[in-house]
């Protein structure tokens, strides 16, 4: 087609906010760790998380290859919520994904937590005061 932008691979422009991405998509994975100490049966923890791993990755996967060759050169930005257009329902789609950052920080930062309880606190018996 004449006059298209062609699509990279990597774009060479904006390769760096990919890093950042990256290191939050996999900063997730600790809350794994808590998860499976309450896990009940601890013999079908890896199998449950790697078909819900690998099913939540093939969405993922799936929904930015559809918005990159829906899009291709139009894209700017490398916020999906930037291409959205104005109105109200964006305005509360975007502070409804504000909140749920918000929110899944703290979830983030709970095996931290717990970790840093643990070492300084562990000689403690667990309770309130705890």
């Amino acid at each position: 087609m004449v006059g298209e932008t062609p699509l990279y691979l990597i774009n060479p422009i904006t390769w760096t906010d990919a890093i950042g991405s990256t290191v939050f998509l996999f900063e997730g994975i600790g809350v794994i760790l808590p998860i499976y100490d309450v896990t009940a049966d601890k013999k079908r923890f890896p199998t449950v998380f790697t078909v819900q791993f690998v099913s939540v990755a093939i969405v993922e996967l799936s929904f930015s290859l559809f918005c990159v060759f829906s899009w291709k050169s139009k894209i700017a930005s490398p916020l999906i919520t930037d291409l959205l257009p104005a109105g109200a329902i964006v305005w509360i789609i975007k502070a409804a994904y504000a909140v749920v950052l918000i929110i899944m920080s703290e979830l983030l930062l709970f095996p931290a937590h717990l970790a840093i309880e643990s070492y300084f606190f562990g000689s403690w018996e667990k309770s309130k005061k705890r």
